[in-house]
């Protein structure tokens, strides 16, 4: 999720823009202790605690991996080439997973290295879920 919400912050221009960079540097200085006693009560009215889903979930939203895949896309994928992509005929699906993907790799791999090690640390909320 990280990896095509950052690509699609830096690569669209879309009203809200800002807001949006708003909330994720807000959500980022929110400690994710903070975040566990309301995310324990949201599962629990859904049913989800004391399942595997209670753990992967939350796992799967990151916001500083979405920042970090913002601002690497920005810089790591030319417009130029995207546009030359569209002018060729590419759809912007086809645009994503032939060009940018590959050339997204190492923010890739550094996004899911980081949420990995997040996760694995991560000792409180396996607890009270």
């Amino acid at each position: 999720l990280a990896i095509m919400g950052g690509y699609a912050l830096a690569k669209f221009r879309f009203p809200g823009r800002k807001a949006v960079f708003a909330v994720i540097i807000g959500s980022i200085s929110v400690p994710g202790i903070a975040l566990a006693v309301p995310q324990f009560l949201l599962f629990a009215k859904l049913g989800l605690t004391n399942t595997p889903w209670a753990m992967i979930i939350p796992s799967l939203i990151s916001p500083f991996g979405l920042y970090l895949m913002w601002i690497f896309s920005d810089q790591a994928v030319p417009t130029e080439l995207l546009e030359a992509a569209r002018v060729d005929g590419a759809s912007e699906f086809r645009t994503f997973w032939q060009i940018s993907l590959p050339l997204l790799a190492p923010g890739i791999v550094t996004t899911a290295l980081f949420t990995i090690v997040a996760t694995w640390n991560n000792y409180f909320l396996p607890l009270i879920m």
